[in-house]
């Protein structure tokens, strides 16, 4: 865990086991799909907060993965914000956006420049599944594409793992990270894929 390759996008992973239990943790300082201004406004807003999360909207667009499972959660995120807006360009659910569009039908046209497929609305459940899986299935491949990028440029870092892996067992925490930061400046690049 370094901040020169945080800032860039790049994240780290912490895991042990401790009492039967695995525990794993993931540190990323500069979250994928959040802009910048999003993300200034997201650090500058935890300060003030007692315990400090991303909001609903924000944990919506980390969830955008190439993972199935994110999805239905993305869903059910939508459900509990509060503005309606959100709820359009986040719901998973056909449901719930023909709801919305009889609710706040002059939201419709208005958000379908953020949102194509809610110019689907009043065309059909049908269309507007196949415009939900099409939608999901983007997101998947943007992701898996973003990733791609960080897995062949830590390639070199790979192949060594093992040898560094190997050090671990014998060296406290603290020396464990300076043997890893010095093989990272060697092997993995510091700028934002």
């Amino acid at each position: 865990m370094d901040c020169r390759w945080l800032k860039e996008g790049w994240s780290s992973h912490l895991e042990f086991f401790k009492d039967g239990l695995r525990i794993r943790t993931d540190f990323v300082a500069r979250p994928p799909r959040l802009s910048c201004d999003e993300l200034n406004n997201l650090w500058r807003t935890q300060v003030t907060r007692k315990t400090p999360v991303v909001d609903l909207r924000e944990l919506a667009e980390l969830k955008k993965t190439n993972r199935e499972k994110d999805y239905p959660i993305i869903g059910e995120l939508a459900r509990r914000m509060e503005r309606p807006e959100d709820r359009f360009l986040y719901s998973r659910s056909v449901s719930d956006l023909i709801e919305l569009s009889e609710r706040f039908p002059e939201m419709v046209a208005l958000l379908s420049q953020k949102r194509p497929l809610l110019a689907l609305l009043g065309q059909g459940r049908e269309s507007i599944e196949k415009a939900l899986d099409a939608e999901r299935r983007e997101f998947m491949h943007r992701n898996e594409e973003r990733l791609q990028k960080y897995i062949q440029a830590a390639s070199a870092w790979r192949s060594r793992w093992p040898f560094l892996e190997a050090q671990a067992n014998s060296l406290t925490l603290s020396q464990f990270h300076s043997v890893m930061v010095a093989e990272a400046e060697k092997y993995l690049p510091m700028e934002m894929l």
